[in-house]
């Protein structure tokens, strides 16, 4: 059995395959296996696959009907044999230690969750190395992965096996836009350790052609949000938690909330604001994450000031 087993969801990547794939066999520690699963790629990335399984027999191509990354996500899952898992994007490329380092210290601390830092790199080169600064209790971490202070994607974080199958965590099929968030919340409030390695080993990869990103929210984007919130909800209720985790799912929804407010659908909006009736004109003003014309926009909808709302919306480009 490998000690990890690494994920690799792929979707017409073939300009990108070859670097991430590439970083992983370059990687110092080599027991691992690398599941590239192609979900259903109209473009050479799954023939790249079957190249690389060919070539080093830790690797295993899948191919599969497009089904969208939390579908791949869990195909590969359901594959694994590892005792920990990682999942890599990509576009995205790991450093040569990084599985060194990750799987070091989770046998050190016996952590369920291993965390690392990461740089986000642009296509003009620009380089941010982002500090996780991850705290010791999961709890903790659980409240600032919810206020998005810490990222959830799951890149940069080496989990148990165990922790995902024994807690019956998996991915939502159709589920697409924070679909490493639906997990990971999951798994941090029932981790008994994490662990932190202050060092940028994951590299990612931003604002490719085709990827999401957090400044624009279509139809099929706003559902995802509506129906992680009600997972968030379905989850913690009956929990012993504090009323912080409630507070950290209003600031969420508040964050949701703003972002509709400048890009979303309105008329689907009024259909499922129930989602958002908790939500204070508080937690709007002081959601920490949201920026301030997004924070404008969040209480004009919350106030119901439409007419400055859509001219606002109107010129927003």
């Amino acid at each position: 059995m490998p000690a990890i087993s690494i994920i690799v969801p792929v979707y017409n990547a073939e300009k990108y395959i070859h670097k991430c794939i590439d970083s992983i066999l370059s990687q110092t520690f080599a027991d691992f296996e690398l599941l590239l699963i192609d979900d259903g790629s109209r473009d050479n990335s799954g023939k790249i696959c079957d190249e690389y399984a060919n070539k080093d027999f830790r690797i295993k191509a899948f191919h599969k009907e497009n089904g969208g990354v939390a579908s791949a996500r869990q195909n590969g899952m359901m594959h694994a044999i590892g005792e920990y898992l990682i999942h890599v994007d990509p576009d995205d490329w790991i450093d040569v230690d990084m599985l060194e380092y990750l799987y070091q210290e989770a046998k050190r601390t016996n952590a369920d969750i291993t965390v690392c830092d990461y740089n986000v790199v642009w296509h003009n080169g620009e380089i941010k190395k982002v500090n996780v600064n991850l705290p010791k209790d999961n709890i903790v971490c659980l409240k600032k992965i919810l206020l998005g202070e810490i990222h959830s994607s799951l890149g940069n974080k080496l989990i148990k096996r165990s922790l995902y199958f024994d807690n019956g965590i998996f991915f939502i099929c159709g589920l697409n836009m924070c679909e490493d968030l639906s997990v990971m919340f999951r798994l941090m409030y029932y981790a008994e350790k994490v662990a932190y390695i202050p060092k940028s080993l994951y590299n990612y990869l931003q604002g490719r052609a085709g990827s999401y990103t957090s400044s624009t929210m279509n139809l099929a984007q706003q559902k995802d949000a509506i129906a992680l919130i009600n997972l968030f909800e379905d989850f913690f209720r009956g929990k012993n938690v504090t009323s912080e985790i409630y507070k950290e799912i209003r600031y969420y929804k508040a964050g949701t909330l703003c972002k509709i407010a400048l890009f979303g659908d309105i008329v689907y909006y009024r259909q499922t604001k129930d989602t958002f009736k908790d939500v204070r004109f508080i937690d709007l003003l002081t959601q920490p994450t949201v920026g301030i014309r997004r924070k404008v926009c969040g209480i004009l909808l919350y106030c119901r000031c439409m007419f400055i709302l859509n001219f606002i919306r109107k010129i927003r480009n």
